[in-house]
């Protein structure tokens, strides 16, 4: 803090004056007015910080700045942990809108960047049901005008047999019913508790409490229906890659670089070491010796027929008043 040592300085220059007055009331009267000055100065501008400084550490996690340096973020809390890959470190918030890629907030490059870890879901008669009469799932639908509101609930039976009660979060950091990660869900939701607002993007602010949030069944429905509102977008309404977005994150439906055209990274099972769309084939014969098995996507491979299979279910009449099918 600068602060201190100006005032020091200021304070010993009016010293320098009154000791060497010698009497003369002109430098005896602006000794005293620099002094005076300086002091009250000096104590709006400490109090000022201590007002800050309480305010900051009242609504934020005590290591959300780092250093008590109130521009510097620390991205561990702003990316929702340690396990998001490429973020940036200790970034300043004055460019955190031009440094931060959106794949760094939206998920990982492998699966369940976005949402929980994937893997192979029991898709029974009771979790529909649960999902069918959902009044938070249909609520969600209709704040966000989600077009299929079959997606929404085949991703809440797939998620956690849609049950509200679910808590806590998985190995990836996913969290509640939904199991959105607090980064994801805040880039979707930023009005959500323990969210704020970049610029236009949403970022977490204090992830404890946006764990807390996504327990509730309301609150978890309404980030899912946001997330799959931007996933349309990016995918252009094609659902199977909406539904690989949802699991997968931004990275999954990108182009591959490493199968033909038209693939995206999630549907490749190999990994050429390039992110250049298209600038190896590893399904040519004989296959480059570049060309190694993908598993980053291995579980959104598995997620999407799930889903799929949710929505189906969820579709057809008789497998929405429960019992297992």
């Amino acid at each position: 803090m600068v602060t201190i040592p100006i005032s020091v300085a200021m304070f010993a220059w009016a010293g320098i004056l009154f000791f060497t007055a010698t009497g003369n009331p002109k430098r005896i009267t602006r000794a005293r007015s620099i002094f005076r000055g300086v002091l009250i100065g000096f104590i709006i501008t400490i109090t000022g910080w201590l007002v800050v400084q309480i305010v900051l550490q009242s609504i934020t996690r005590g290591d959300f700045y780092t250093a008590n340096n109130w521009v510097n973020l620390n991205c561990d809390q702003l990316y929702g942990g340690t396990n998001q890959p490429n973020r940036p470190r200790d970034l300043d918030i004055k460019n955190v809108l031009s440094t931060v890629s959106a794949g760094s907030v939206q998920g990982g490059s492998g699966g369940g960047g976005q949402t929980s870890s994937g893997g192979t879901a029991t898709v029974d008669g009771t979790a529909v049901s649960r999902a069918a009469k959902s009044v938070e799932l249909q609520a969600a639908c209709v704040n966000n005008s989600t077009a299929d509101c079959s997606l929404l609930q085949a991703i809440c039976v797939v998620e956690s047999g849609c049950n509200p009660q679910t808590t806590g979060c998985n190995s990836a950091g996913a969290c509640g019913p939904m199991q959105i990660q607090p980064a994801t869900a805040c880039e979707a939701n930023p009005s959500l508790n323990g969210c704020m607002t970049l610029g236009n993007r949403g970022v977490v602010l204090n992830e404890d409490a946006v764990k807390a949030s996504l327990q509730g069944m309301s609150a978890s429905s309404e980030t899912a229906a946001k997330i799959l509102n931007n996933a349309t977008g990016a995918c252009g309404g094609d659902l199977t890659c909406v539904m690989a977005y949802y699991n997968g994150g931004g990275g999954a439906v990108q182009a591959s670089a490493c199968c033909p055209s038209g693939t995206a990274a999630w549907q490749c099972q190999w990994d050429c070491g390039t992110r250049v769309a298209g600038s190896v084939n590893c399904t040519a014969t004989p296959r480059p010796s570049s060309c190694v098995q993908n598993t980053g996507y291995v579980e959104t491979r598995n997620y999407v027929p799930n889903i799929q299979a949710a929505q189906t279910a969820l579709k057809t009449p008789t497998q929405t008043s429960g019992g297992a099918f």
